[in-house]
């Protein structure tokens, strides 16, 4: 756990959880980049959570919260913390699994305990603040190189999971 104060984003603390685990996953037909509708493969799922933690303000170099509240606020579940609204919490749960026929990755995103769900075009604004808030906190110079790692995974996934959509539309 590290913990960081920036101006507009404070209290940054990033906590990360490696396992294994057995189980179905999506099957992929490869040649065409697409999941194959109600079909399943199973195999050792490797999985990553990554939990960031941090605090938003608004102040002379930007309106972090305010930016936040405006995009929150314009979904069905409304994202914004229900203890405390200054408060993010960005959930990156992810898994490969690697079988005779590649590599599958699955990656799911919630923000304060609200699942995302898969891009679309409805919620790609929330994809698009994620990456920006990940590559933000990534350019903090007092962090660690393995917390650095971990919020790169995280923009990395959120940056293919909208590249991907997008690219299918």
């Amino acid at each position: 756990m590290n913990e960081l104060s920036f101006t507009g984003i404070n209290n940054v603390r990033v906590l990360r959880k490696i396992y294994k685990q057995w189980g179905p996953y999506p099957a992929f037909d490869m040649h065409t980049k697409t999941d194959l509708q109600n079909a399943a493969n199973y195999g050792e799922k490797h999985y990553k959570e990554i939990v960031l933690h941090c605090d938003l303000t608004d102040d002379a170099n930007g309106n972090d919260l305010s930016e936040f509240k405006k995009i929150a606020r314009q979904y069905k579940y409304n994202y914004i913390n229900r203890n405390r609204d200054d408060h993010v919490i960005l959930h990156l749960k992810r898994y490969d699994v690697y079988d005779n026929a590649g590599r599958v990755t699955v990656s799911n995103f919630a923000i304060n305990e609200q699942n995302v769900g898969a891009a679309s075009r409805e919620n790609l604004p929330l994809f698009t603040y994620m990456a920006a808030l990940t590559r933000k906190i990534h350019g903090f110079q007092s962090l660690g190189d393995e917390v650095k790692k971990c919020i790169a995974l995280v923009n990395r996934s959120v940056h293919k999971t909208a590249m991907d959509f997008i690219e299918n539309m």
